[in-house]
């Protein structure tokens, strides 16, 4: 397997192909449109200024509708395509009960008339509040299960799916999908070039692109390579995996497949890291809880206790360091998540942070 690389690669190479030949590959999936894009470009003077001066942007993916937004509102415009495409007419989804992706998919289908029915790991007890709170209001429905078991949770899905099968539906289990989890890879190739239109039009040029790995940041390592646009990539770690940058190359490796784009993406195409998740997934750091305090003080941007909060102490880190010059520009991308800032949980472990000031 290939191995991400810790710090970035090398110069960025000639572009491979153009950005209407990507998007000319992109137009050959399914797609349902129910994202509002484009997204904002958001300059961000007074967390710069209180960071060092390095130059910071905010690309608001944190505002891309359906439930409160968030980059999996890219992600779901191609998988709802597949699942519209298949036929399909309940989602099976599993997920944790923090789940950002289950909120969004509750809406997706919501919108579009497909029955959904989401498992949920670690899901008994725990209280209707933040992202379960407005499932049960998009009328998922919710399996909560006491094991946080992979395995055990996908046999649940399975065993649903097999008892709707019987029932006369078509249903989609999210696992079973190929496609399904590189549908977001696929959405940030094409949110890289909005990106860059952006810029162009305002005669900026970064030299950093910052946001939380996975399949969002693979899409756009991706498109970077492919598009040869002249930022580096970095990618810090938020989830309850710590190989993420491997499967980010994982990702990238099966969209050059299915869109028949050039083999390209190589572990020295992107940073990665992972030391700011903390003790465990979902549970803020001291350094998170500072940073969302910080963009909430300065610029009155809300970031996220799971994902965004833990990236941009990751880039504080960074400048800290002296990673990123107080002479570089960064665009970090807001994902969204907010939701998760409502519950209690999060709430006790914020609280320290927000009474400080």
């Amino acid at each position: 397997m290939l191995e991400a690389t810790p710090n970035g690669g090398p110069n960025v190479p000639p572009a491979m192909m153009s950005e209407q030949a990507l998007a000319d590959a992109i137009a050959t999936l399914p797609r349902e449109r129910v994202a509002f894009l484009p997204t904002p470009l958001e300059e961000c003077p007074r967390l710069s200024q209180a960071l060092g001066a390095t130059r910071i942007l905010m690309k608001r993916d944190d505002l891309t509708g359906l439930a409160f937004g968030g980059n999996k509102g890219r992600h779901l415009e191609f998988r709802m395509g597949d699942v519209k495409a298949k036929g399909c007419d309940v989602y099976i989804n599993v997920n944790r009960w923090e789940s950002n992706d289950a909120r969004i998919m509750a809406a997706a289908c919501a919108k579009l008339g497909v029955r959904y029915v989401l498992v949920v790991r670690g899901g008994v007890g725990k209280p209707m509040e933040a992202n379960l709170l407005l499932e049960h209001l998009m009328g998922a429905e919710i399996h909560p299960l006491e094991t946080m078991d992979r395995d055990e949770t996908n046999q649940e899905a399975e065993r649903i799916g097999l008892q709707l099968q019987e029932e006369g539906y078509t249903p989609y289990v999210y696992h079973q999908q190929p496609f399904a989890r590189v549908a977001g890879t696929i959405g940030y190739l094409e949110a890289t070039v909005e990106l860059a239109a952006q810029l162009a039009e305002r005669n900026i040029h970064p030299d950093y692109i910052y946001g939380v790995a996975g399949t969002s940041m693979a899409g756009i390592a991706l498109a970077t390579k492919l598009l040869g646009y002249p930022w580096k990539v970095r990618a810090i770690s938020s989830g309850d995996r710590r190989n993420l940058g491997n499967m980010m190359l994982e990702y990238g490796q099966e969209v050059q497949d299915i869109l028949g784009l050039p083999d390209c993406l190589q572990p020295d195409d992107f940073g990665y890291w992972d030391e700011y998740i903390g003790g465990e997934y979902a549970v803020p750091t001291p350094d998170s809880a500072r940073a969302i305090k910080l963009a909430a003080e300065t610029e009155a941007l809300i970031l996220d206790p799971v994902y965004t909060g833990k990236a941009l102490a990751g880039l504080m880190d960074h400048i800290d360091q002296g990673l990123v010059d107080s002479s570089d520009t960064v665009v970090f991308v807001h994902t969204g998540g907010l939701p998760n800032l409502f519950a209690s949980t999060f709430r006790e472990s914020l609280s320290d942070a927000i009474g400080s000031g």
